[in-house]
């Protein structure tokens, strides 16, 4: 991400990221939690219409 390994979100290990706590992904580029995905006053991931995927619904 932006030339920076692992998105400055993990390490670098043989040509595959390891991710600090809280980041996912094939370049750390994802959030562990589905915060994102929640609507402000809700507790329904999306709306209960689909799942989330990397911050998105």
């Amino acid at each position: 991400i932006n030339g920076v390994e692992c998105g400055g979100r993990g390490t670098c290990n043989c040509g595959v990221c390891e991710c600090l706590e809280g980041w996912q992904g094939e370049s750390c580029q994802c959030p562990t939690t589905n915060e994102l995905c929640i609507a402000p006053g809700s507790s329904d991931v999306c709306g209960n219409h689909g799942y989330c995927d990397c911050g998105q619904c």
